[in-house]
């Protein structure tokens, strides 16, 4: 994807965010031209259509200011391609005259721009992230079956039970229940505590006499901070740039951004593309820094949880 694409679908996620809740935001939408009968098509860049009208966003990453010139192509296309609202984004800005000419030509500005560093400290809102997740270590199933049951074949009792992912079901509540356990610490967890359906499961493999299945790993606690590097802004030109109603914020991921206006506040995560440690398991986000006076709309895609964590799992057996 182009650098001019990214930014495109940037502004259109943002648009997405702004929007009246009966529009629909497109990009890259293709417009019947009025002046051609057989319905030629144009393309925009971004499209907001409403039931009685219609916007048109066009965007430019050039490394100047626009000047005049675009302002007049933008009411060109205005005219000729019947938009009721025609929309020019700059990712370094307008110049003077230009400003003056779409302000009596009624095209509205917008600009992308990145704060600095001292901005930043002065807006004073920036989000707090951080990862929590445990590493789980030396994990050991102790399985003890009545002695009224020696005939069974405990091995085969192990391959079933493995074969059909119980194995992962009881990791699964072991982790879950015990995922304040802090740094270091060892715990036992019988079978007569584990709530259904995985006591119900594991008990009526084979139909054995199992009186208790035992666990101990080691679990160590990590919270992660995440960096955010870059907070953008848009909004109109007139508007001081730490005073511009919409932020944009960053983090090292880059298909991650917090996103907070005076319309909405969404925050966008996806952990698909982690390097995650071996044998972890996702406990949550932290996010601070957020005004609890706003809803905030999380669009998540979760980290995928034990995917390597069953590999070195060790199981004894004996009769009791």
């Amino acid at each position: 994807m182009t650098v001019s694409e990214e930014f495109e679908k940037q502004i259109t996620r943002i648009h997405n965010i702004i929007k009246p809740s009966d529009a629909i935001v497109t990009w890259n939408d293709h417009v019947i031209d009025p002046d051609y009968p057989k319905g030629r098509k144009r393309q925009v860049d971004i499209t907001i259509k409403q039931e009685n009208s219609i916007t048109h966003i066009e965007c430019r990453t050039h490394s100047k200011p626009q000047d005049v010139k675009w302002i007049e192509e933008l009411i060109g296309r205005k005219i000729s391609l019947n938009a009721d609202i025609i929309i020019g984004v700059s990712a370094s800005g307008f110049t003077s005259r230009a400003k003056k000419k779409a302000e009596k030509q009624n095209v509205i500005l917008r600009e992308l721009e990145e704060l600095t560093d001292k901005e930043i400290s002065q807006w004073g809102q920036q989000t707090k992230i951080s990862i929590k997740y445990m590493i789980y270590e030396d994990i050991k199933f102790s399985v003890f079956f009545d002695k009224r049951d020696e005939k069974v074949s405990i091995q085969s009792f192990l391959d079933e039970f493995d074969h059909d992912g119980h194995l992962g079901e009881l990791s699964r509540y072991v982790m879950e229940e015990n995922n304040g356990v802090k740094d270091g610490n060892r715990f036992k967890i019988a079978v007569s505590k584990i709530p259904k359906p995985p006591r119900k499961v594991i008990c009526s493999i084979g139909k054995t006499f199992l009186k208790k299945i035992d666990t101990k790993c080691k679990l160590t606690y990590k919270e992660e901070v995440i960096n955010i590097p870059a907070v953008f802004v848009y909004d109109a030109p007139s508007y001081d740039r730490v005073e511009k109603r919409v932020k944009i914020e960053k983090p090292i991921f880059n298909n991650w951004e917090i996103v907070k206006s005076p319309w909405k506040n969404v925050i966008y995560l996806d952990f698909t593309h982690i390097e995650w440690p071996e044998n972890y398991y996702y406990l949550g986000l932290k996010l601070e820094n957020l005004d609890d006076s706003k809803k905030y709309d999380v669009l998540m895609k979760p980290p995928l949880n034990f995917s390597r964590i069953f590999e070195n799992v060790k199981i004894s057996t004996q009769y009791i």
